[in-house]
């Protein structure tokens, strides 16, 4: 073998190696990128389960606020109701609420749900 094929010999064992390396951190940098994209999927997907939720509850809250509102008024303004209160339901919207109250003497219990 002469000096030249010994030096190519090398210079192709050299590029070989360069060639696996840049390969291995093509790999590297490739697994980082897909780790970090699938983390910020999950961060995004359970932030977006947080604000369905959070609105869920918000309606919800709200809908037994008029049930609510619905059994003050009547317990003002209808004597017959107010004498013998009973559980209120009713619908708003796609929700609804339910209310039940009850009374001991003179006070009244009044529990309000909301479900959307």
């Amino acid at each position: 073998m002469t000096q030249n094929a010994k030096r190519e010999t090398q210079n192709d064992m050299t590029r070989n190696k360069e060639r696996g390396a840049v390969l291995l951190l093509t790999f590297i940098v490739m697994t980082a990128l897909v780790t970090i994209t699938a983390g910020f999927l999950y961060m995004l997907s359970a932030r977006a389960r947080s604000v369905a939720y959070a609105k869920n509850s918000e309606k919800a809250f709200w809908l037994a606020e008029a049930g609510l509102q619905q059994v003050m008024y009547r317990l003002r303004n209808d004597s017959v109701f107010s004498e013998n209160p009973t559980t209120v339901t009713g619908n708003l919207g796609d929700g609804s609420y339910s209310v039940t109250i009850s009374m001991d003497e003179t006070t009244y219990t009044i529990t309000s749900t909301g479900t959307n």
